[in-house]
């Protein structure tokens, strides 16, 4: 994907007329991570990329993540501060289920900090199942279930 790079507030103002001309959240996602427009967020986004930040870690309340198979010795992840708050977390089977390891770290840290934590599994998906921008892994009924759950935690917590 060539992705026109903004350097100036008018170059943000022309590429989001543009917009339809390369639609999608892809499309978005590129061309926000390369804006150059406006200095004081391009230091900051790129300070976050590198450095680990708790700006707003006593904020948040809870927290959804989607088939997080993820190797959490590379980011050695604090669970400390989820005491008292609440996680969910969707599973896909091609990541390993609620049993992956990755998984498995992740309920287990936010279990001994003092914060729940809900796993749901859904068999038979791959990973990315909720992303609708992907037919080849998409599940309409999985998704609807992972977004209901999702909202019904998000009304009992908050």
């Amino acid at each position: 994907m060539d992705v026109p790079v903004a350097h100036h507030a008018e170059d943000v103002r022309r590429l989001a007329r543009e917009s339809t001309r390369r639609p999608g959240l892809a499309a978005l996602d590129a061309c926000v991570s390369v804006c150059r427009a406006c200095p004081r967020l391009v230091a900051w986004r790129e300070q976050v990329a590198t450095e680990k930040r708790r700006s707003f870690a006593d904020e948040v309340t809870v927290a959804v993540g989607f088939y997080p198979a993820v190797p959490w010795e590379k980011m050695s992840p604090s669970w400390g501060n989820y005491a008292g708050k609440a996680a969910m977390i969707h599973a896909s089977e091609e990541d390993g289920t609620s049993q992956a390891e990755g998984v498995q770290v992740a309920v287990k840290g936010i279990e001994a900090a003092g914060g729940d934590v809900e796993v749901f599994d859904y068999p038979g998906s791959k990973h990315a199942f909720f992303n609708d921008q992907r037919p080849e892994v998409h599940d309409a009924e999985h998704s609807a279930r992972a977004w209901g759950r999702t909202i019904e935690l998000l009304k009992r917590r908050l």
